[in-house]
């Protein structure tokens, strides 16, 4: 299963079980009763095999983000606010849409989804972490899976039909999914509406109490739901959020008359959460170059000598630009004054480090990130950088090992598999490149291709008993799946 290591070592990121609620963290009557109250069969076995179904045809059908820094970030975000959710022994799968719009979704099997854009409207990280609370909270009270239990066994297809629904609408990035939702539902379109201000006032309820339990600002929900209205209020097409989470003013002053029942919690944004959201910045301009300009622009207004950490991010985001668009020589400026004032940032030394591998000092690159791992061991962005500076240094054998490690953890990660393919290549694996390349095919929703892929491992396998069992396991699995689809 595709875990993360180091500061997730409390418990696996992910995995396909969303198992009942405690029911001692429910007292608020005015939540629906405990999930282990309820018929649990649809959640712990045909949930787990659609989630999984779900994120393939996700991964082949749009585009995903693959930035090691946003994905562990996030996952850190989602489980500081976990262990307030409920939920106990399940865990949680998240895919990033790459994206610019704001939108994010939940859907059963513990996946939760997030456009990359979704950093470009948020200000602070309560409000980043307000709309993973509400995603949690989805998760937690099964609203798919009730509505399933509700509607009978008759009703199977709908909940099949609303999963693609989501595809369709982070694939076509307008209502089409909206619509797809219509057709696929068994109610009437009042009753349907009705049923998801229900979801969603639920939803607002356990996320605030989870987001307030967690030390985050209860009022950043309200805060949130406003800044979605002003994007929805200037603009011809609603939010993709707003799609799928209608916001009413009835819902967001519900939201603001519940953020005043709990205590105020001011919080300031850290370091991290400013230096991924400049991350998404630099990845939406429509050039890094136009990117480089603006960040450059704004440093040149405030001073070369100037120092505090709103300048450090503008530093960072510069540099990433500057990196990007080529122009090294101004890159490595920046990355030195932020290497010299912010040298315990594992961010900042991870993209010192690609700086050095881009100039042609991938054993430089090497030392720096050996440095850094040594205090956060097992991290996983800076592993992928390690990977990528061995394999610069034509270590190609230590790149493979590194990468082999986080395939262990991340096994649900399709751009390892396809770094493992590449190295794989160049040292001459044959068997291990296709059997890797099979790996990221079926992650992404093409067993067509992976079946063809196992097939050639086991040509290229022959004479590696190890390789060849392997690859016949894989290869029934995957055969099995193409038989016998979840839905």
């Amino acid at each position: 299963m595709f875990r993360y290591a180091g500061r997730w070592a409390r418990g696996a990121v992910v995995g396909w079980l969303v198992s009942s609620l405690a029911g001692g963290a429910w007292a608020d009557t005015n939540l629906p009763e405990p999930a282990e109250n309820r018929a649990v069969t649809y959640v712990t076995a045909q949930e787990k095999q659609l989630g999984a179904a779900w994120l393939r045809q996700l991964r082949g059908q749009v585009s995903t983000l693959d930035d090691p820094w946003l994905t562990e970030y996030l996952l850190d975000l989602v489980y500081r606010l976990y262990p307030a959710s409920g939920m106990q022994d399940g865990h949680i799968s998240l895919v990033v849409v790459d994206s610019a719009e704001l939108n994010a979704f939940a859907v059963p099997g513990g996946v939760i989804g997030v456009n990359g854009g979704l950093l470009l409207y948020t200000q602070k990280e309560d409000e980043l972490a307000s709309v993973l609370a509400h995603e949690l909270a989805h998760l937690a009270q099964r609203h798919f899976a009730r509505r399933q239990e509700e509607a009978g066994k008759s009703a199977a297809l709908n909940l099949a039909g609303m999963l693609a629904s989501v595809v369709i609408a982070a694939a076509a990035g307008s209502d089409a999914g909206l619509a797809a939702m219509a057709a696929t539902q068994g109610y009437s379109a009042q009753s349907q509406l009705a049923y998801s201000r229900d979801n969603e006032s639920e939803a607002d309820r356990l996320g605030m109490r989870i987001l307030a339990s967690s030390g985050f600002s209860p009022q950043a929900m309200p805060d949130m739901f406003r800044r979605m209205a002003e994007a929805n209020r200037y603009s011809t097409r609603p939010p993709e959020y707003l799609l799928t989470h209608p916001l009413s003013e009835t819902r967001l002053a519900d939201a603001q008359s519940r953020a005043r029942q709990y205590p105020e919690t001011p919080r300031s944004s850290g370091l991290e959460y400013a230096f991924v959201q400049a991350r998404m910045q630099v990845h939406y301009a429509e050039r890094p170059s136009v990117a480089l300009d603006t960040w450059r622009s704004r440093l040149e207004k405030q001073g070369a000598a100037a120092v505090d950490a709103r300048v450090d991010v503008w530093r960072y985001a510069a540099a990433l630009a500057a990196l990007r668009a080529g122009e090294l020589s101004q890159a490595g400026a920046w990355l030195k004054s932020l290497m010299a004032s912010r040298s315990d940032s594992a961010m900042v030394q991870e993209l010192y480090a690609r700086w050095l591998v881009a100039t042609g000092k991938p054993e430089a690159a090497l030392s720096t990130l050996r440095r850094a791992l040594e205090l956060r061991p097992g991290r996983y962005a800076l592993m992928r950088a390690y990977a990528d500076a061995a394999a610069a240094a034509g270590e190609w054998a230590t790149a493979i090992n590194v990468l082999r490690e986080l395939a262990r953890d991340h096994e649900e990660e399709p751009a390892i598999w396809l770094q493992l393919a590449d190295l794989y290549g160049k040292s001459g694996a044959l068997a291990q490149v296709h059997m890797a390349r099979a790996e990221a095919d079926q992650l992404r929703g093409n067993l067509d291709g992976a079946i063809r892929e196992l097939m050639e491992a086991r040509k290229k396998a022959a004479g590696d008993y190890i390789a060849a069992t392997r690859i016949a396991e894989r290869l029934k699995l995957f055969q099995e799946w193409k038989r016998n689809p979840p839905f």
